[in-house]
């Protein structure tokens, strides 16, 4: 739409959870493979979730809230987990790590 002419900028925006690790590795990775921005092209931004909802909070407090409620609550969701937990079994550790964003300096990726 951009390069047609209908709109000046436009923006690919992925709003998640802060602690959403897979999702915020996802766009880190996907934002490092990113040539910079130029004018008249898309350009890409990854924002959290929770700060979304406290930019909502400026202009609507009780729909921010009802987005935290909904989707940041997690003691909604800890407490849904215990009262599951003889279904899922017991909880295990994290194992897996942040990675950092390949550079071109790290050399090509064997597969």
């Amino acid at each position: 739409m951009i390069d047609n002419g209908l709109y000046d900028e436009g923006y690919l925006v992925v709003i998640a959870p802060a602690l959403n690790y897979h999702v915020q590795d996802a766009a880190e990775v996907y934002q490092a493979q990113l040539r910079e921005p130029a004018d008249n092209k898309v350009r890409f931004v990854n924002v959290t979730l929770e700060d979304t909802i406290e930019v909502i909070r400026l202009s609507d407090p009780a729909h921010a809230e009802a987005l935290h409620h909904r989707y940041c609550n997690f003691w909604l969701v800890d407490g849904a987990l215990e009262l599951n937990a003889p279904t899922f079994g017991p909880a295990r550790p994290r194992t897996h790590q942040r990675r950092k964003p390949r550079t071109q300096a790290d050399g090509p990726t064997v597969t």
